[in-house]
C-alpha cells in the first residue's frame, strides 16, 4: 500500500486539489493517509490501491474540515473575552455579607412575631390575611406590625422606605381603600 501511495502520490495529489478545491489541504490529506498506512494498520488484500487510497485522503481531508469547523476563530475568542464578568468581585462579596449581618443583627432586634410577618410578607410571599389568620389576629393589626418593623428596620440600616403597590393577592384580600393599601419595603440602594 505504501508503494502505490509514494508512486501514485503526484496523481492522487492532484486529483484531492482538484476535488478538495486547495492543493495544501490535499497535501496534509496525504500527509495524514501516510501516518495511517505508516501506523500499521493492516487493511488486508485491496482491489484497486489508489481507488483505496485516494478515498481514504478524502475521507481524512473531510474529518479535518469537520474538526477544524468546530475550532473558534480569533475573531470568535476575542469576542468572548470582551464578555463583562457579572460575577461580583471581592469588595462586593464583603460589602453584601457586611449588609447581610447588619440586617440579621436589626431583625434579631425584632419582636418574634414582627421578624415571622417580615419573613412570611418577603419570603414565603404570604398575604396579609393568612398572616393574620396565622397570628390569631385583625389584618390591620398585620399591617401595623409590618409597617413598624419596617420602619425600624429602615432607621437602624439608614435607608429610605419606598411605596410599592401590593401584589395581585393583597389587592384583591385588602379592605383597604386603594390610596392605603400599600406595603412598604426598603428601598434597594445597590449600585
Amino acid at each position: 500500500m505504501l508503494s502505490a501511495l509514494i508512486d501514485g502520490y503526484d496523481e492522487l495529489k492532484r486529483r484531492l486539489a482538484r476535488r478538495l478545491g486547495s492543493t495544501e489541504l490535499a497535501g496534509e490529506a496525504l500527509q495524514d493517509t501516510f501516518l495511517r498506512i505508516e501506523c500499521g494498520n493492516d487493511v488486508g488484500a485491496v482491489q484497486s490501491p489508489r481507488a483505496y487510497l485516494f478515498r481514504t485522503a478524502l475521507n481524512l481531508a473531510t474529518n479535518r474540515r469537520v474538526a477544524e469547523s468546530r475550532r473558534l476563530t480569533t475573531s470568535e475568542i476575542d469576542a468572548l473575552l470582551e464578555i463583562p464578568d457579572e460575577s461580583p468581585d471581592p469588595a462586593r462579596i464583603a460589602e453584601s455579607r457586611s449588609e447581610m449581618a447588619a440586617l440579621s443583627r436589626v431583625l434579631g432586634q425584632l419582636s418574634e412575631r414582627q421578624r415571622d410577618i417580615i419573613f412570611a410578607t418577603f419570603v414565603d410571599e404570604l398575604s396579609v390575611h393568612e398572616i393574620a389568620r396565622r397570628h390569631r389576629v385583625s389584618v390591620r393589626r398585620i399591617q401595623v406590625e409590618l409597617r413598624e418593623a419596617l420602619l425600624h428596620c429602615a432607621g437602624q440600616l439608614k435607608r429610605p422606605l419606598e411605596r410599592r403597590a401590593p401584589s395581585r393577592v393583597d389587592a384583591r384580600l385588602l379592605p383597604c381603600p386603594p390610596v392605603r393599601a400599600w406595603t412598604p419595603a426598603l428601598e434597594d440602594t445597590g449600585s
